[in-house]
């Protein structure tokens, strides 16, 4: 098995192994992650070894790097780390992470979940040989009643802003824009009959 085959064969494992239980709803942070490992595992290629530098923001997002490049059998060192001798540097940083609810059939939302990567990766002499932006997306249909569970409060990517329930689309709203056209009606006559007799 070549090197690249052997890579991609530790990447498949190591989704697989995150996939939620049947019939369980992944979490956003559980996204996340899959999008980042996607993103970011087979980067350091046939190194056994690198120096990295994460954004120190979304920190499960490193967890779970170093988790799986560890479990490849892969050695990983934080960038401000002593190392006795040169290494490959892998640096990323988070440029957008967001989630998104809009309206569905009823009593669902479809979920969209968005992760983007920079990234680069440099030799042990200094030379660039990836700077890139890595988009992720993931969409998908939950229960509305389903959205607390599957957000974490304590990260703020992970939540979204929910749509209108459908209570509220069918009756509150034409209720309310039917009462402000009476509103605007009956202002409009008034205002007429009152100046009438000035016209007059």
């Amino acid at each position: 098995m070549t090197a690249q085959a052997a890579c991609w064969a530790q990447l498949l494992l190591l989704l697989l192994c995150r996939l939620p239980a049947l019939g369980q709803t992944p979490t956003n942070v559980d996204i996340y992650l899959d999008q980042a490992v996607s993103c970011l595992h087979s980067v350091p290629g046939p190194a056994q070894a690198f120096t990295l530098q994460s954004p120190g923001v979304m920190e499960y997002l490193e967890t779970a790097l170093i988790s799986g490049w560890t479990s490849a059998g892969k050695s990983v060192f934080r960038a401000d780390s002593a190392v006795t001798r040169p290494l490959p540097h892998l640096a990323y940083r988070t440029e957008t992470a967001t989630v998104a609810y809009a309206p569905a059939r009823r009593k669902r939302l479809a979920r969209t979940v968005s992760l983007t990567l920079l990234f680069s990766w440099t030799t042990e002499d200094g030379r660039i040989l990836r700077s890139e932006r890595c988009n992720r997306s993931s969409e998908d249909t939950i229960l509305r009643r389903e959205v607390a569970d599957l957000e974490t409060p304590s990260y703020p990517e992970t939540t979204g802003t929910l749509p209108p329930s459908g209570w509220t689309r069918r009756y509150l709203e034409p209720a309310a824009l039917g009462a402000a056209t009476v509103l605007m009606v009956f202002l409009f006559f008034n205002l007429r009959s009152s100046r009438a007799p000035a016209g007059g």
